[in-house]
């Protein structure tokens, strides 16, 4: 299912890079200090090579129309039989500790999974999709008992979290940005911040938040951390499950 926790370790600071891996799960820092602020150069600017002087209150403004906040979600309470030697069908990530987090549904086009027979047989508001947060199944809430409930029950009483996404634009042009993120780098698909300080924009950012994309690139966790170490500016797609 894609549930088993490893680990490793990296720190990124801006113009010496550090990484140590100890099997697959990434603990990973990225700073930028500067002793000043670098330029920004404006897109309409490239050609004639002209440097813009960094504005913190223009860029503020940028990013308060850039950054969305997130629509209502929801929670749901599913019941779900499996039968013997069936496969769940979901491929989870728990490597936060907190929550099953929902990266991939599996068997949905052919019924070959307990979820695919459940989703095919339910109207789209009462799937289990991509990016939802299991957050009890059979009375259990903690992520390793949950674990083994998916694993051995046969009938599971599950409580759904829909996500709440939301876009946050966050920029250390022009003030450091300290950046840490859990991920899970075999078969992730987000990144998890375990803490973070400095960067315009980041004020918006908490301890929990999972990030499922940055700057448009998606799909795996190491996409997502070499965006993270890339760039100055970062569109980062946030999830949060409902509450």
């Amino acid at each position: 299912q894609g549930l088993g926790p490893e680990t490793a370790s990296c720190t990124t600071a801006r113009g010496t890079r550090r990484l140590h891996t100890h099997r697959a799960m990434c603990l990973c820092s990225f700073a930028a200090r500067r002793g000043r602020a670098l330029p920004a150069i404006k897109e309409e600017d490239a050609d004639s090579g002209t440097a813009t002087t960094c504005d913190p209150e223009a860029e503020a403004a940028t990013w308060n129309s850039t950054s969305t906040a997130p629509p209502p979600a929801e929670r749901l309470a599913l019941t779900l039989v499996k039968a013997p030697g069936e496969p769940l069908g979901l491929r989870l990530e728990m490597f936060d500790g907190l929550h099953l987090y929902v990266s991939a549904v599996r068997g949905e086009e052919d019924a070959s999974s307990a979820v695919g027979r459940h989703n095919r047989g339910s109207p789209p508001a009462k799937q289990i999709r991509e990016g939802d947060y299991i957050v009890e199944v059979n009375g259990r809430t903690e992520v390793a008992a949950m674990h083994q409930q998916l694993t051995t029950a046969e009938e599971l009483h599950l409580a759904v979290a829909r996500p709440n996404v939301m876009l946050v634009v966050v920029s250390r042009r022009c003030a450091p940005l300290e950046l840490e993120v859990t991920c899970s780098q075999a078969q992730g698909a987000s990144a998890v911040i375990r803490s973070v300080r400095g960067g315009e924009g980041a004020e918006r950012l908490a301890p929990g938040d999972r990030i499922v994309a940055v700057n448009g690139k998606s799909g795996t966790s190491e996409a997502l951390l070499a965006e993270l170490r890339r760039s100055d500016l970062l569109e980062l797609v946030i999830s949060r499950p409902a509450w």
